[in-house]
């Protein structure tokens, strides 16, 4: 930051008014001086004449001798020079020439005061004198007589006198100028410390609020009017960093808010050119780098939004609308384009609604498929009852038989509502769950356990080979779901005589559970969907052993409950494995 200085000409504002008045009056001075001076020394003069004239006139018919004399000592009183004239010029008497001079002197008609005394009664002039090599100042006075013909009185004075009190003059001004210029710049270095620095450093503090360093504060001088000033400045900064304080805060917290919304949020000006884009959008529609400036269509690849948002800003309002953004795979995305109040911008929110539209129509989906599962139960006790109520309850071995299968239908009623009852309690991320350390080893046991009386009705081998798992954290309900499921479709779904391998083991931080059968096996095309719910490979034979079609889907929320990974193998006539990885230290509910 340069240090903000007042130019020369600012201090010179103060003093050129004074140098200017100072440089203008000296040679006005040097100038009026020698006509005041001349004018002073004529008006002294012509008084002058005018008495010498009076003492001059009672000699005026004598002889030359006698007016010579008489001119001689009234020179001497004056003290001036004088001369008479007569009307043609010819010089009668002068005080400092001798009668013998006279004769040679030039003849005095045609010198200015003459002149202007023959024309005016009076006259004046200033010229250097030839007699005496000077400056001299001639006064003139026209006589008339009645007596004879008119004569002229000349006064002369040297001028030097005039001069040097001009001179004299001139000095004492020079000395007063150059006093002046001392006491300006006396006054120059007050003004510096008392003005121009407490202002500079004043000007130091307004360039640092300027380039946002609002913790800075001047210090106060001890003048009242610059005191006064760098108060106010730091009541300013104080007030302007307070409101960047809060604007910052809440543009911090506009911005957390921004980030932090699963929305995808792009603001734009009102030629819908980007001005910022929130995280959200940009892995919405994978976007790296700088996007200011850029055009809506150019960053999402979707003409209708920058379509929809020229409206809203053209007329002021909202518009929401529903798209298919453009990529592999296929996304729904519902965007609501507004304009803000004063219409110099807009705002743009996205949401991928596409797992909403996916989980409506999933949900849509189970409700088919449930209730087609409890049609044919239903339908199986309806029939059982109607038939029991008609005659059969009269007879002892057909009444058995029908409360058999109602008994066998109800259980399958049972086992379907369980296993809802079970994948539901999955989904449901929300659930506050107790995790818990988990032997593995002992559920896997457990459930073999359960599925004996099973393993003998079709007369399959069960070979367990398991080492010490423990999970440091774990739903025990949901793993032994899990294993259930798995150990009872390799039982279900095994050939007679077959066998059903499992095997349990730790490697490095995961668990792994490996489900083997000598079953059928299954079709490759029917592998990806065999975790869809009510997805069966055989349904016909999937009834028949009672299943519901949502085993594997249990195992499958399970295991992601754990956030663990299961994958099959399967070959068409030789068998099914199943092979799942646990975490030993699965992450906890978020």
């Amino acid at each position: 930051m340069s240090t903000p200085r007042f130019t020369p000409r600012l201090r010179l504002a103060l003093f050129l008014p004074t140098l200017i008045a100072l440089l203008v009056a000296m040679p006005l001075i040097w100038v009026l001086a020698r006509s005041l001076l001349r004018q002073s020394a004529e008006e002294h003069l012509g008084g002058t004449l005018a008495v010498i004239e009076h003492g001059l006139s009672e000699s005026l018919d004598r002889s030359p001798r006698e007016i010579d004399r008489r001119v001689r000592e009234l020179a001497s009183q004056a003290a001036a020079r004088i001369t008479l004239v007569s009307a043609d010029g010819v010089v009668l008497a002068d005080s400092e020439s001798s009668r013998a001079q006279l004769a040679t002197m030039d003849n005095h008609s045609t010198r200015p005061e003459i002149l202007g005394a023959a024309a005016n009664g009076y006259g004046s002039a200033v010229r250097r004198s030839a007699t005496l090599d000077r400056d001299v100042l001639y006064v003139a006075r026209r006589i008339d007589r009645d007596s004879g013909p008119g004569l002229y009185l000349r006064l002369a004075e040297p001028f030097a006198a005039s001069e040097t009190l001009r001179r004299r003059l001139a000095l004492c001004v020079l000395l007063s100028s150059v006093a002046a210029l001392i006491a300006m710049g006396v006054i120059s270095l007050w003004l510096d410390r008392e003005l121009f620095k407490p202002l500079r450093r004043l000007a130091v503090g307004a360039s640092r609020l300027v380039e946002g360093d609002f913790d800075s504060r001047v210090d106060v001088p001890r003048s009242e009017e610059t005191g006064a000033l760098a108060r106010t400045l730091n009541q300013l900064a104080e007030r302007v960093q307070n409101q960047v304080e809060r604007a910052a805060a809440q543009r911090e917290r506009l911005q957390l808010i921004s980030d932090s919304m699963p929305d995808g949020i792009l603001v734009t000006d009102r030629m819908t050119r980007v001005l910022s884009v929130n995280p959200a959008l940009r892995r919405l529609f994978k976007v790296s780098g700088e996007v200011e400036g850029r055009s809506v269509r150019d960053l999402t690849g979707i003409p209708k939004i920058e379509k929809a948002l020229n409206k809203a800003l053209k007329k002021g309002t909202s518009r929401h609308l529903e798209v298919e953004a453009p990529g592999p795979r296929r996304r729904t995305l519902s965007v609501t384009c507004s304009a803000l109040q004063d219409r110099t911008g807009g705002i743009v929110s996205i949401r991928d609604v596409s797992e909403f539209l996916l989980l409506g129509q999933i949900r849509r989906d189970l409700v088919a498929n449930v209730s087609h599962e409890l049609k044919t139960p239903l339908t199986a006790i309806r029939g059982c009852t109607e038939t029991l109520l008609d005659s059969a309850l009269e007879d002892p071995e057909t009444s058995r038989l029908f409360s058999e299968r109602i008994l066998q239908q109800c259980a399958r009623l049972q086992a379907l509502l369980d296993d809802l009852l079970t994948l539901s309690r999955l989904e449901r991320d929300d659930e506050e769950r107790e995790l818990q350390r988990v032997d593995l080893k002992r559920v896997v046991q457990e459930a073999a356990e359960v599925l004996e009386t099973s393993v003998r009705n079709h007369e399959v081998d069960l070979v367990l080979a398991l080492d010490d798992v423990v999970l440091d954290g774990g739903d025990y309900e949901a793993l032994a779901e899990l294993c259930l499921n798995l150990i009872d479709n390799a039982i279900k779904y095994n050939r007679a005589g077959g066998r059903v391998d499992i095997g349990l083991s730790q490697t490095g931080g995961w668990g792994e559970l490996e489900v083997s059968d000598t079953g059928r096996g299954i079709p490759r095309a029917a592998i990806p969907r065999i975790f869809e719910r009510f997805y069966r490979v055989d349904r016909g034979r999937s009834r028949s052993e009672g299943g519901t079609g949502l085993g594997l889907s249990i195992v499958k929320h399970a295991v992601e409950r754990h956030g663990g990974t299961v994958a099959v193998e399967s070959t068409l006539g030789r068998g099914s494995t199943f092979r799942v990885l646990l975490p030993i230290n699965p992450p906890g509910p978020e």
